[in-house]
């Protein structure tokens, strides 16, 4: 359980221009800056389906199962999650290997935060989840 959380918080979730591991090599991204509105509600909608995906594998491990026995019994959501992504990167060809980035109003109450915040969506990392979710022994 922690070990798939782990991992597709460290793939996924990537904040800033950060490196990313390939291999033993580390790479740089430079996002791709969003200012649409369309393409932000596209990263929304990827970021549901992910945050799906993690509660429900969270809530089912919580109950004793492993990670993998968790992701095999829900496997509807990690399949509702790559026909997600797959239908944004048909869109969005160009974030295929990328990041993208966008800078949103801050609406919450702690007064610690500053008012402009931004979310970098690494792509390299939803393709590699996506792998995982293919490889899975049930997933044959």
């Amino acid at each position: 359980m922690k070990f798939l959380i782990a991992s597709i918080m460290s793939v996924i979730i990537v904040l800033g221009t950060t490196p990313v591991a390939k291999a033993q090599n580390l790479i740089q991204i430079d996002p791709i800056t969003l200012t649409k509105q369309d393409d932000i509600k596209d990263i929304e909608t990827l970021g549901a389906a992910t945050d799906n995906m993690v509660k429900t594998i969270m809530a089912c491990t919580e109950t004793g199962k492993d990670s993998i026995e968790c992701q095999c019994e829900h496997l509807s959501e990690a399949k509702h999650y790559q026909n997600t992504l797959s239908g944004i990167l048909d869109k969005h060809p160009e974030w295929i290997g990328k990041a993208t980035f966008y800078e949103y109003e801050y609406k919450g109450d702690n007064p610690n935060y500053p008012p402009v915040m931004g979310k970098t969506t690494s792509f390299i990392g939803h393709s590699r989840q996506s792998e995982m979710i293919d490889n899975l022994s049930c997933n044959k």
